[in-house]
Formats: structure tokens, sequence, C-alpha cells
């Protein structure tokens, strides 16, 4: 670790001004998927690396469009919405209800232009707008739909795919913050086959305004004004290199999206970053970093995935990969570190932990320090791209929050700041760290990680207690008790499993234990000591709940007879590829896409995508696959999850086959 003068030295170079300065920079581009401003911020961007010292800056460009895959990715071009207006035709003149150059998220995308008077079109309400029955009473061709589900994605399709509706007007959901902004969108050209939609996003008043005069009887017309273009078919990538020492090949990537909203910081403060490392080395105040810090801006996941394609071919060692997103809010600092899925853990987590919290202690003396949690790997997250089945490479996701309003701060001395520079010296820090770690600092992230593993594992076993049956006089509570046991005995050989890959994810990123493999066999056997005396003391609680002279032996309740169909299948991928499913919506079957779509919110939280696939294989069941996936995300539903296997099924991404053999109950 950095020693105090190191953090302060490291905080002092961190100049908030120049990371005020790049991000209003990449601010007044316009940084949308295939915008024209993103080729010229990226050569000034590159300009920039150059001065902050980068050893190589490559800018590159690579093609986007229907003939194109990188790695099983697959990407349509699509049409830009430059012009979107959206007016009330009323006797006394015409009135504005949204236009996207004063709200940017109220249109949600357009996939034609209309003439520069606009069109007119009569608005039909179809209620919730997601089922067969809104639809019936209504002719939709040539009209706009007025919807006001939640269910946004069912509504899409429902209107604009299957009944062809000329647009749609989706009113901002109750209860939800009303920002104007909104991650929908329309989605490709693919899914509206020759049909060319439109959709906005409508504030409360003025949905209200429209349902109010529907409901006098009167004939409501809007006129739409829109001007679009089709995406350039070409996306810049910027890439820069912080050469290492002894280690050159080995590197640690840092990566930004330069088409994302929230990503503007991140830009900036991964070049700064940059400047700032390079400068305190050559100072002398840091000794070169032995592996080579790699920087990435890219045009979002796919951009990421294209360069991992030309990565095999030029050597390059790829040991970790951090993914940064900035974001301003009303209140205090903080960072998420968002850990890797649970097939590949890594100690990487729990040591930029440690390193945030000494570079917010090296601050104590002008703050409190800043929020950090962690939080389990996210199904989408940015880092897909660097994971793979194959590999242990840790890749994390760090969602950053600075203290608004940051960048209009003209005091050096205001609170967003402060947690600007903490931010920039912590992940400083932490590259330089992952960047210089030898075999020698191996006790040091074993101890580290061990002591964390056994709070986790007490963590999941506190859940286990939690959950045990209450002491009932009957046969029941004798077989609740025993699957109690079974469920303990199951959640602690998971997470022993896990905290040992944590632990042998040291060597593996140092490039193997050597001299300290013993201190690395060590450590997990007292962690297993540690596990087992935690899984006894449950037990011996869960017996306390049998009824007098009952048994206490680990068995499984009987099975289901969903769960026996379950257990009597196997999931085979088919999937040749990264585990990521980015256009799943666009390659499902038509009825799959409806069902999706219907069902976008509670497969949001469920272990889908990604996650689900990196557990399949070796003859996995369906219903082992529900087990391990229910204990990382409680509350899974086999039902809900074995229709949307049949989903991936369907888009041949999986394969489901019966089994060999079958769980007993």
């Amino acid at each position: 670790m950095l020693t105090r003068t190191q953090w302060r030295s490291l905080l002092r170079a961190c100049e908030t001004s120049t990371l005020r300065a790049l991000s209003a920079e990449l601010d007044s581009v316009d940084r949308r998927p295939g915008g024209r401003g993103l080729d010229g911020a990226a050569e000034r961007l590159a300009a920039r690396l150059h001065e902050a010292g980068a050893d190589e800056v490559e800018l590159q460009s690579f093609a986007t469009g229907p003939e194109q895959r990188y790695l099983g990715w697959s990407v349509e071009r699509r049409i830009c919405t430059e012009q979107a207006e959206l007016w009330l035709v009323e006797p006394s003149g015409e009135t504005l209800l949204c236009r996207q150059s004063d709200e940017p998220g109220c249109c949600l995308g357009a996939l034609r232009s209309t003439p520069d008077e606009g069109e007119l079109f009569e608005v039909v309400d179809v209620g919730p707008g997601t089922r067969a029955a809104d639809y019936r009473s209504h002719r939709l061709a040539g009209k706009v739909a007025l919807a006001t589900a939640e269910g946004a994605e069912a509504v899409l399709l429902e209107a604009l795919a299957q009944r062809q509706a000329e647009g749609l007007l989706l009113a901002t959901r109750p209860g939800a913050r009303d920002d104007g902004r909104s991650p929908l969108r329309l989605g490709p050209p693919s899914l509206f086959g020759g049909h060319r939609p439109f959709a906005f996003r409508l504030r409360a008043a003025a949905h209200e305004r429209l349902l109010r005069r529907l409901a006098r009887g009167e004939v409501v017309q809007v006129r739409v004004r829109l001007r679009t273009r089709m995406e350039t078919g070409e996306a810049p990538l910027l890439a820069g290199t912080l050469r290492g020492s002894d280690r050159s090949s080995e590197q640690v990537a840092l990566v930004a999206s330069l088409a994302d909203d929230e990503s503007a910081l991140a830009a900036a403060a991964l070049i700064e970053l940059v400047r700032v490392t390079s400068e305190l080395v050559t100072r002398g105040v840091l000794p070169p970093p032995s592996r080579s810090l790699r920087l990435l801006l890219v045009p979002g996941a796919l951009g990421s995935a294209a360069w991992l394609q030309a990565t095999p071919a030029s050597g390059r060692d790829l040991r970790c990969v951090l993914q940064l997103s900035v974001a301003t809010h009303a209140g205090p600092t903080a960072l998420e570190v968002v850990a890797p899925p649970p097939l590949h853990p890594s100690f990487v987590p729990d040591l930029l932990a440690a390193t945030f919290h000494a570079a917010a202690a090296a601050e104590a003396s002008e703050d409190a320090a800043p929020e950090i949690r962690r939080r389990g790997y996210q199904v989408g997250a940015p880092v897909a791209p660097f994971l793979s089945l194959g590999a242990s490479r840790p890749a994390l996701w760090l969602r950053a929050q600075l203290a608004h309003p940051t960048l209009a701060e003209t005091s050096a001395e205001g609170d967003g700041a402060r947690g600007a520079r903490w931010l920039l010296a912590g992940l400083a820090g932490a590259a330089y760290e992952l960047a210089t770690l030898t075999e020698v600092d191996l006790p040091r992230l074993l101890c580290q990680s061990q002591l964390l593993g056994a709070e986790r594992l007490v963590t999941r076993l506190a859940r286990c207690r939690r959950d045990r049956p209450e002491p009932e006089e009957d046969t029941e509570a004798a077989v609740a008790a025993r699957h109690a046991l079974w469920r303990t005995e199951h959640v602690l050989q998971e997470g022993l499993r896990q905290e040992r890959a944590v632990l042998q994810s040291c060597a593996t990123f140092l490039g193997g234990a050597g001299a300290f493999g013993l201190r690395l066999a060590e450590a997990q056997g007292e962690l297993d000591q540690c596990g087992q005396a935690l899984g006894r003391a449950v037990s011996s609680e869960l017996a306390a709940t049998l009824p007098a002279g009952a048994r206490l032996s680990v068995k499984r309740r009987p099975l289901s007879p969903l769960e026996r169909r379950a257990s009597e299948l196997t999931v085979v991928p088919t999937f040749d590829g990264l585990p990521a499913i980015p256009s799943l919506l666009e390659d499902a079957r038509p009825d799959d896409q409806l069902w999706l779509a219907h069902h976008v919110d509670p497969l949001a939280n469920q272990p889908t995508g990604e996650l689900l696939l990196a557990w399949v294989g070796d003859g996995t069941t369906l219903l082992e696959l529900h087990d391990r996936l229910e204990l990382e995300h409680p509350g899974t539903e086999l039902k809900l999850l074995w229709r949307y296997l049949e989903v991936l099924e369907g888009a041949g991404i999986v394969r489901l086959e019966p089994a060999t053999r079958t769980t007993e109950a």
C-alpha cells in the first residue's frame, strides 16, 4: 500500500480544475451513439492523453452495422433523432407539449423524418396498452396511441410492432421521478419490420391534459415534427498506455464510455489519472509501475468487444479491468464497487475497498470519509464484454457519485471538489496498486481477503439462521428442520468455494504463488475451519427446533412436481462467444419478444443473462441451476427461470435436454 506521504502527494497532484475543463469539453459535443461529434472529441482527447504523459496513444475506428460481429455481439446501425417536437392542435392554435432540445429524454426514438411542417395524427387512448384487449375497439393505422402503463417495453412492442400505430405517447410512470430522462429507447428498425414509428415520453401534466380532452369525447390531434439521420457506421475507439517497467506486457485496463450520458466525468477522470500518475513517477514520488496501465475510451460495450477481439493478436496479457462511470447528485460523495459474477470471485474488490478507504483517511482532516458500498454483480453491467467462461480475469464496475454541482464550483474547497479529488486519488492509487503488486504482497492480500471472507460467511449463515423454522411438536417441523440443515450446508459449501476462489485469485493475478504456496494453503485451511465451525453452530441451533426424539439428518424436503421435472432437464450452452446477450430482444421469436417485454421488471431482479449462462454446462440440471442461483439471488423463481431458458433456446443460445441422472428427493 502507498505510504501516508505518498497519499498526500497524490491528493495534492489531483487538480479538479483540469477535471472540470475536460468534462466541459466532452459535455459540449454530441455524444450519442453514432453521433458526429464523437470523432472530433476523440481526436482532442487523444491530444490530451499525449500531454498527460501516455506512452502510446491510438485512435482507431471500427465499423458498426448488421454485417459486423464481435465475439458473438451483433449490432445494427440505428437511426439518430436530431430534432423532435410534439404539438397539441387546438382550435385556438397549437401548444407545444415537448421538444427534444428542451427535454433530451422526451423523445424515445424515431425511425423516419417528417416534412418541415410536420404531420398531423389523431390520438387514441389505449389505457395500459400492455394487453391485447386494450386494442380491440381501436384501429391504430395512421394514428398515435396514448398509453399509461408501467410496462413500457411491452407497450412499445404491442402498439408499434404488433398494432402498427404510427407513434406512441407514453406517460411518465406513476410515482417515478419526473426528471425528463429515461433509459428506455425505441429500439432498432429490425424490431418493426418495414414499419417506421416514433415514440415520445410525456410528463404527467401533458398526459392529464390529453386524457381530459379525450374523456369529454373530443377528437384530439397532435402535430409531430421529426428530423432523423442514419448512424455514420463508424465508431471511434481511443486507447492510451502508461508503459510498465519489468512486466509491461501485463496490463491493467481502465475503461470509460464516450457515449454514455454519465461518462463525461469518467473519461475526464481517467485522463487526469494518467497525468497524475505520470507526474508522480517523473518526480520520483512513486516508483514506475511494473505493469502497464491501459486506458480505453470506447463508444459503449461494443467498442470494448471490438478492442478485445484485437487484443490476443497483439500478445497483451490483460490482468484486470476497471470500468468507471461517474454521475453528480444532490447527496454526498459515494462509491459503489460492483463485484465480478459469483462464478469468478476475485480479491480485487477487497483491495479496492482498502485502497479507497486509505485515500479517504488521508483527507480525514478536511471532510468525513465518503461512503463505499460493495454491490453484487448486476446483469448487463458494462464489464460484460471482458467476462469469459474460460478466464478468471477480474472485471469490476466502479460507480461514483459526486456531490452536485461539481462542475459548476469555482471554489476549490467545495464538497464537490473534495469528492472529485478523493475519487481521482483513490482511483489512481488503486490502479497503481494493481500495476505494482508482486508475490511479496501475497500474505497481505491473503490476510485481507481472508478476514473479509470470514465476515461474508457469517453473513451467509446468519441468513440461514433467520430462515430457520420455529420449534413445533409435529412431523412437518422435523422435515422443515432437516431441509434447513440441508440448505445450511449448501450455503456453506458454495460460500467456501467462492472464498477459496477469492484467495486463489491473488496468486492467479500475480502469476503463481511460488514460494508463498504454503501461505495460500494455510489461508484456505483456516477459512475452511472457520466456515465449518460456523456451520456446526447453526446446525446445533437447528437441532433445537426438532421435536423430542427426532433424529437430525441432512435431507432436502420432497420435490414439488415442477422441481422434479426440472431435475430431469439439463441446460447445454450453444452460444459460441461471450455469455452476454445484448441483442436478445431482436434475436428472440416474436412471441418470446412479447413475453420478455411483459416480464422485463421481474427478470431484472433475477440472475439472468450472462450470469445465468455462466453456470450452465457439465451436465447441470435446471434444478441445480436454480438452487445455485437462488443462493446469490434469494427469491429466484424456478418457473420464470424455466420460461426464460426456453426463450434462450428459441434464440439458439442454450439447449434443454433430458438429464442422464435425476436429483434425489
